[in-house]
């Protein structure tokens, strides 16, 4: 079934093996090729057809304004499986692979548009499986945007990329803020959330308080529940937050300890997090900020080494957002920032010349250079700079030109 990638075939009973789709060939160039010479979305969507080893979203669009979206990879046909199966029962074995004019796909969509998030694309009747995993909130947002209008310009495009509204603690705010709590500071940030729309704005006190609240509550709760089950399961910060987000909203009661209710559990949280929020932040709510504790930290891989960091390694940035925002800036437990968007564009297909683009933290991967670091404002504030399609305006706006010739006798 694949390489061994736990236990001692020669001296265990068993062991685990790892198959693997893209152990045969791929045709992913192949794919590339067909792709960027294609004229039509409709020939785009062939070459995204192609790709085996590129599993994942595509959205396209031509000139002549038909948009597409496309689900590519070699994905097996097989049923849903979480854990280790039997190898050697015959009872899970793959049934080929999901032919690719049946992985999923949408064109021109009487709603205008497409929305891929990290959300689930396929509806429940969909036959093949994909993925266990899924995330609704910053799709779910990006529908209320896009759905407030019909027509759109680029600056809407910014605003949207901007926007830092998470609809997952929107729908927690007025639960916590009902919260049975004492009086003092935990009565002041169940102030915070009354009337909250759920924007992690940087300078917000909310979001600071809202992400404190959520973390005694994880701990309480789903990481308490996972440490019973008999199986180790890793599950990220980002993946705890939604799966508490959707606990809390539908009222489950799997994850509490025997004998207690959500509204008890969330009022115990509230008065905890309040009482580390002012050891660390101050008595004063009023300036508590969001950025204050959410900071991107720009580290080189080589910045690992003492020597290296302060050559390689960009001071931290706070940042508002979370993962649950189209902003995303998904945190770790301690909301340090783990990731977030690697690239940002902007594409007017009646003006591609017009196309703007942020790749943090700067064009070049070259310490020293004046663009190793030059876009973390922008993309801190969601700005942008020309990416030029014209080749007399690329000749008009280069700063140097690098020419590769072949070395005499190679």
């Amino acid at each position: 079934h694949g390489p061994v990638i736990f236990g001692d075939p020669e001296r265990d009973d068993e062991v685990i093996a790892a198959r693997w789709a893209l152990t045969e060939a791929c045709h992913d160039t192949d794919a590339m090729l067909d792709v960027v010479h294609a004229t039509t979305a409709a020939e785009a969507r062939e070459g995204f057809r192609e790709y085996d080893s590129v599993s994942g979203n595509f959205c396209f669009a031509d000139t002549a304004g038909d948009i597409g979206y496309q689900y590519a990879g070699r994905i097996p046909k097989h049923a849903p499986m979480l854990v280790p199966v039997p190898g050697w029962d015959g009872e899970h074995e793959w049934d080929g692979f999901v032919p690719n004019v049946e992985l999923p796909a949408e064109e021109n969509p009487a709603r205008g548009y497409f929305i891929t998030a990290n959300n689930r694309t396929t509806t429940p009747d969909y036959p093949h499986y994909l993925t266990y995993m899924a995330s609704r909130f910053r799709a779910d947002r990006l529908n209320e945007l896009l759905g407030a209008q019909e027509r759109f310009g680029r600056q809407d495009m910014r605003q949207f990329q901007a926007d830092v509204t998470s609809v997952g603690a929107r729908a927690l705010a007025p639960v916590f803020a009902a919260a049975p709590v004492s009086s003092g500071m935990p009565t002041r940030v169940c102030e915070l959330f009354d009337g909250w729309d759920g924007t992690l704005a940087p300078e917000s006190a909310a979001a600071l308080a809202f992400d404190a609240v959520c973390e005694v509550l994880t701990a309480g709760t789903l990481r308490a529940f996972l440490a019973r089950v008999a199986v180790k399961v890793s599950v990220t910060p980002y993946e705890e937050r939604r799966i508490l987000i959707d606990q809390i909203e539908a009222g489950s009661t799997l994850m509490l300890p025997d004998g207690a209710g959500w509204p008890q559990l969330i009022g115990g949280a509230i008065e905890e997090a309040a009482a580390a929020l002012v050891s660390t932040f101050g008595d004063d709510a009023s300036r508590w900020r969001w950025d204050a504790r959410h900071v991107m930290r720009w580290r080189h891989n080589l910045g690992r080494q003492p020597e290296l960091a302060d050559a390689l390694n960009l001071p931290p940035v706070g940042v508002g957002g979370d993962g649950t925002t189209p902003f995303a800036t998904t945190s770790d437990s301690d909301a340090t920032v783990m990731a977030g968007v690697s690239y940002r564009q902007i594409l007017d297909l009646a003006d591609l010349n017009g196309a703007q683009i942020c790749i943090p933290p700067g064009n070049s991967g070259q310490p020293g250079s004046p663009h190793y670091a030059d876009n973390i404002d922008r993309w801190r504030t969601v700005e942008y700079h020309p990416l030029f399609i014209d080749w007399g305006d690329i000749e008009a706006n280069a700063e140097a030109r690098q020419e590769l010739v072949p070395v005499p006798g190679d």
